[in-house]
């Protein structure tokens, strides 16, 4: 994977690419399937207007390619497609845990939607590797607080709140894997 290109497409946009996974859709319906409130729309939202610029950042990155598609009575539609690339991308994306916790509202549960759309199995694996992160960033609390000689009298407040924040994912990390366990089970 080219790290130096996909640093030129941002991490919600990657999440268009899952949208193509299954089929091709032209720009109107990627606008609607972002704009509905049981998918992504929930989580994140992008004007008609971003979203073909986005396209056609995709398109010239060659993770998407497009092709004019004319219907009987209706104006000429540029159908997108996923290319191989883009798929490559779009797995390596939703497997990966996030990085920083101001991460985790939009980007992890956009991973998260795409990871369980894909099957459950690689929904637990990121909820695996992304509680393993949720670890490190505790100790790494832990450790730098023990660094701080001069701790200002606002720091144990904000540390503090970074711990609960944490514990808040760890909490409903664990929630989320109980819920696909459960499941599981009941699709046996």
């Amino acid at each position: 994977m080219n790290i130096q290109i996909m640093n030129k497409i941002k991490d919600t946009e990657i999440s268009i690419l899952g949208l193509l996974i299954d089929s091709p859709a032209h720009g109107y319906q990627i606008n609607k399937m972002i704009a509905g409130f049981s998918g992504i729309g929930v989580i994140w939202r992008i004007n008609i207007a971003n979203l073909y610029a986005v396209l056609k950042r995709l398109e010239n990155e060659d993770y998407i390619q497009s092709e004019i598609f004319q219907e009987k009575n209706r104006p000429a539609r540029k159908m997108y497609t996923l290319t191989e690339q883009g798929r490559e991308l779009f797995m390596h994306w939703i497997s990966s845990p996030v990085k920083q916790g101001r991460d985790f509202r939009i980007l992890f549960l956009l991973k998260f939607y795409f990871a369980l759309l894909q099957s459950s199995k690689n929904a637990r694996e990121l909820i695996s590797a992304q509680k393993k992160i949720t670890n490190h960033w505790l100790e790494k609390i832990q450790v730098d607080g023990d660094k701080e000689l001069d701790e200002s009298e606002f720091r144990p407040f904000i540390k503090k709140f970074r711990q609960t924040q944490i514990h808040a994912y760890q909490e409903w990390l664990s929630w989320c894997e109980e819920a696909l366990k459960e499941k599981m089970r009941k699709n046996e």
